[in-house]
């Protein structure tokens, strides 16, 4: 009896093995379609696993299409789910070539329904030093996130970049999480830009949201 339950559980490892290789082959041919699937993309990020590219070539090739479609997938409702696993369970270098790309972009993806998930993700997954360079570009926007902001200004935003974000339905909950995960001089800095818009953020529903976020956090530590 003990040999033939040993021999099933061989087979059975046998047939589990076959049966993920035949997963992975199926997702990395179509990889990109399966990743903007409201369903598949479930079972993209499944695969996906740790994200060790060594791991089979099947899953070399999905991570490089991932790589080279990473813009489509950000602005994606549900390819953006595939870039904040990789944040959450991928290499530090993968990790790093997620926000290397958000870095610039930072100040479109905010406000953009989808994207916005992916800032905040950033966020909470990034170093304090990543994070901090996140933060700094909501301050002092520079290269595409300033070029961004021209764009808006010529739309009629002619605001401080900072009350653009907080008056913005998607960007202003980028704002309280990059207020929760900055700390020190960073903090105080961001403070200090939130409160300077108060006077026009208390005639909006998402400004009066943000400034009620930022008084009870800095009661908070202040306390503390």
């Amino acid at each position: 009896f003990l040999q033939r339950e040993k021999r099933f559980k061989n087979v059975n490892k046998e047939i589990s093995a076959a049966l993920l290789e035949k997963i992975d082959k199926a997702v990395s041919s179509e990889v990109m379609n399966l990743a903007v699937n409201p369903n598949a993309c479930r079972l993209v990020q499944r695969v996906l696993g740790d994200c060790d590219k060594s791991r089979s070539p099947q899953m070399k090739m999905i991570m490089d299409a991932i790589r080279k479609n990473i813009a489509s997938l950000a602005f994606d409702q549900h390819g953006n789910f595939i870039l904040q696993h990789i944040l959450d369970n991928g290499s530090d270098e993968q990790v790093e070539g997620v926000l290397a790309f958000v870095h610039p972009r930072v100040l479109e993806l905010s406000v953009h329904k989808f994207g916005s998930h992916l800032v905040e993700k950033c966020l909470t997954c990034a170093t304090p030093t990543q994070a901090a360079a996140l933060v700094e570009q909501f301050l002092k926007p520079t290269g595409g996130n300033s070029a961004f902001k021209n764009i808006l200004s010529g739309q009629g935003y002619d605001d401080a970049t900072m009350l653009i974000l907080c008056k913005d339905p998607y960007a202003n909950f980028v704002v309280q999480r990059a207020f929760e995960v900055c700390s020190g001089e960073l903090r105080c800095r961001l403070t200090d830009e939130i409160r300077k818009q108060s006077d026009v953020l208390l005639k909006f529903t998402y400004g009066r949201h943000i400034l009620a976020h930022v008084d009870k956090l800095m009661e908070n530590y202040s306390n503390f």
